[in-house]
């Protein structure tokens, strides 16, 4: 999964989110009509789920970010050239 997929699945994530948060706030405004718990738990149990998604999702991500970074460190060493920043170098 690159950048832009994991962009259009958090954008996925945040519409839901919101979706189930609006649909949440409503009931409770409503007076005088029985609020339909089982939507609102289900509502509720979907931002769960959608919470853990992204929190998976970003460990994903996260990963491959080191990783790349890593590759690119050792292609510094073996070619001796410096592509990350300042603070990064190897001292030799």
């Amino acid at each position: 999964m690159n950048w832009k997929q994991h962009d259009k699945f958090m954008e996925k994530v945040r519409e839901r989110l919101i979706f189930h948060q609006e649909d949440y706030k409503r009931k409770k405004k409503l007076k005088g009509e029985e609020v339909d718990c089982f939507k609102m738990h289900n509502a509720i149990e979907q931002r769960k789920e959608m919470k853990q998604i992204k929190k998976i999702l970003n460990k994903v991500m996260l990963n491959q970010f080191e990783n790349h970074i890593q590759d690119l460190r050792e292609f510094e060493l073996k070619n001796s050239v410096f592509i990350i920043g300042e603070n990064d170098r190897p001292h030799i």
